[in-house]
């Protein structure tokens, strides 16, 4: 399907399925009459009981739901529609002689999406209708048309990698093989050999974010002891930061040993993290890693020497004043993103925990991670 066909505006709403719930046979009657007139389908319930079953038989795209019914609430069984992932993102429109604020508001914290006074007319109500019914047409569109993406993106990275990785096989028979070459070509086939390399964990980052921005990564915890695992992932950062004389050192202060996370997750996070710190960091200097928790959560905090400047990183983290706010931030999608920062957010994220910088201070700059115990 194309993005030009998922977008067409002119797509006829006929068809589409609408619930009319009311106690009253009048108005059931001449609500799907006119229903009726415009192309729609109906199904009617007559109280408050036939609701839920009807539901989930009918499968509705709009819901037309009573307030006041003699055995039911109709903000109640708004409450308990929401509270099914059938029917999270289906239209509910309130029909109700109640008009107070109060019942306004008690009916849109139920879940409802529009409110409409009886007595109405049957265009005021079609108007609403058509606009709910084509705000749900784009939702599902805008999703079809993400996945589409994904799914181009996903196989365009594909055909790139191929002729990438036999693109470093050639460089690699190239420096091994040839046995006088001069300083001259050894420093032009080792530096097409990193820019491979560099493009090749470019396109395998698309393809992760890819499958992060869809949930298809499965997380496989295990209880991991943090005495072992933290002092390794120092000592890769260091190898990492070796070729321009960077060292990371480790402080702990642990009151919990383990913790439930995918270790090799996080260990893919804390790498794509060292790794664009070590972009912005000056050589010779030292990158301190603090690991501290309490009941909550693990705390690491990162922190650069004061003479070194790593503002490339800060630009693509969400600045916070306060590292222990319990809100999950969102991805930073600025201009200056960068796709391995991305990827170690939503790993993050998966594990309900979070991930910034705070401000500058007299010592250097500082980054967080959060990781939630439970």
């Amino acid at each position: 399907m194309s993005l030009q066909l998922i977008f067409n505006s002119n797509i006829s709403l006929q068809g589409s399925k609408i619930l009319v719930v009311d106690d009253s046979l009048t108005l059931r009657t001449r609500i799907i009459e006119f229903m009726t007139l415009e192309g729609f389908l109906t199904a009617e319930a007559r109280n408050g009981a036939e609701v839920i079953p009807l539901a989930h038989d009918f499968q509705p795209d709009l819901i037309l739901l009573d307030v006041i019914m003699p055995d039911a609430n109709g903000i109640e069984i708004c409450r308990e529609l929401r509270n099914s992932p059938c029917f999270q993102n289906v239209p509910i429109i309130m029909l109700t002689v109640k008009g107070s604020a109060y019942d306004v508001s008690e009916a849109f914290k139920a879940g409802a999406n529009d409110y409409v006074r009886k007595p109405f007319g049957a265009e005021e109500l079609l108007l609403r209708i058509r606009l709910h019914l084509n705000n749900m047409r784009l939702l599902k569109n805008l999703e079809e048309a993400t996945r589409l993406i994904g799914d181009y993106m996903g196989a365009a990275a594909y055909e790139i990698r191929t002729p990438l990785m036999n693109i470093l096989g050639l460089m690699q028979v190239l420096e091994t093989e040839k046995s006088s070459q001069t300083e001259e070509e050894d420093f032009i086939l080792k530096n097409i050999s990193l820019e491979g390399q560099r493009l090749v964990k470019m396109v395998d980052s698309m393809l992760e974010m890819r499958d992060l921005s869809f949930s298809t990564i499965t997380l496989n915890k295990e209880i991991v002891n943090l005495d072992l695992f933290l002092p390794e992932t120092v000592r890769k950062a260091c190898s990492l930061g070796r070729p321009r004389n960077i060292e990371f050192k480790l402080e702990t202060d642990l009151l919990k040993k383990e913790i439930l996370i995918d270790p090799d997750k996080i260990q893919h996070a804390l790498d794509n993290l060292f790794f664009r710190i070590l972009e912005g960091a000056t050589p010779n200097s030292i990158i301190l890693l603090r690991a501290t928790n309490d009941e909550r959560e693990l705390k690491i905090d990162i922190t650069d020497s004061a003479d070194t400047s790593m503002s490339v990183l800060e630009d693509e983290l969400e600045n916070s004043e306060d590292p222990s706010n319990d809100q999950i931030q969102s991805p930073d999608f600025s201009e200056n993103f960068s796709l391995e920062v991305g990827i170690s957010r939503r790993i993050i994220e998966q594990h309900n925990g979070r991930m910034g910088s705070h401000n500058k201070e007299p010592s250097g700059t500082r980054y967080y991670l959060r990781l939630p115990y439970d």
